[in-house]
């Protein structure tokens, strides 16, 4: 059963076992079951094992006895690396060819740690090895080259990051705290600010950024991994306020989606007027041209 719709496999064709002693089965499941919910949810059960004997009563029909060595693959295809938190933890959890690095201060407390749990754990269980962790000081930007980044702290206190500011998608202001105004979001109740964007040093990978509003306080919290491991929206900037509310620009990349899909059939439009206009002004140049060709040959039969 996936997310509650049956996927039988018959036990008379299971095929032959591998050299292990093991069966392979391929489940083909519909893309629109799995685009209903955000996870997956798989029960195995069994019909027709009873054996009907009278003088020996079990519960052997009720189990699935599932081998520990037994294990269960699923592939992402046609997924390029995204800067959009709908698919959090991808793609920073996902297989690849360089593990992410997630970047801390140099100064790394007990509470910063707890942070970094909270992000790592979020990946998964199965995801251990898709990261690696190193201090500020340790990374140059030819580390940052060639995979996805994850920083948590205040942007001084990443020298490499503190000199990309200007090409961060959230400015900061002149004392040093970010401007989530242009975002729908208000500067005055912001405590966190959480974005993800191409990476300024290789634009084929990305690159999210935790932070708190100003300084170098809490950049992650539960509320917000929360709500990026339960959120199925197009957002690339969260922000948390004092109240622990997390807000998203979710409506505003909606609106320019809407705004961008409006404005296309309007210039398909103009462009099709146009060529309909130049068609007509040939046209009429032509016509000019053969009146006018035709008044001389009058006037030359005319004449003689």
């Amino acid at each position: 059963m996936l997310n509650g719709q049956p996927h039988s496999v018959r036990l008379d064709e299971l095929g032959k076992e591998d050299k292990n002693g093991f069966y392979h089965v391929t489940v083909k499941v519909d893309p629109k079951l799995l685009h209903k919910n955000r996870y997956i949810d798989i029960q195995f059960v069994t019909t027709g094992l009873k054996e009907n004997n009278p003088c020996n009563t079990t519960d052997e029909e009720k189990w699935v006895f599932i081998d520990k060595n037994s294990t269960l693959s699923y592939a992402i295809k046609g997924m390029s690396p995204s800067a959009d938190f709908q698919e959090w933890p991808l793609p920073y959890a996902g297989n690849q060819d360089q593990t992410t690095l997630i970047v801390l201060p140099d100064t790394v407390s007990q509470s910063k740690l707890e942070e970094l749990s909270l992000v790592t754990e979020s990946f998964g269980s199965e995801a251990q090895y898709s990261y690696t962790v190193k201090k500020s000081s340790d990374v140059t930007a030819k580390d940052a080259k060639g995979r996805n980044l994850i920083f948590i702290g205040g942007i001084n206190q990443f020298s490499l990051l503190k000199e990309k500011s200007s090409d961060l998608l959230v400015p900061q202001e002149k004392n040093g705290s970010f401007d989530v105004s242009g975002f729908e979001m208000l500067n005055e109740t912001t405590k966190q600010v959480v974005f993800t964007q191409a990476s300024v040093w290789d634009s084929r990978y990305t690159m999210a950024v935790f932070a708190p509003s100003k300084g170098d306080g809490t950049a992650v919290t539960k509320e917000i991994i929360s709500y990026l491991n339960s959120n199925d929206e197009s957002a690339t900037v969260l922000n948390e306020t004092n109240s622990q509310q997390v807000f998203t620009n979710h409506q505003q990349l909606k609106s320019e989606t809407n705004s961008s899909d409006a404005e296309q059939p309007t210039q398909d439009h103009s462009q099709k007027w146009m060529y309909i206009g130049v068609l007509a002004l040939i046209m009429v140049i032509a016509a000019v041209f053969i009146w006018i060709a035709v008044r001389r040959r009058k006037r030359k039969t005319d004449t003689e």
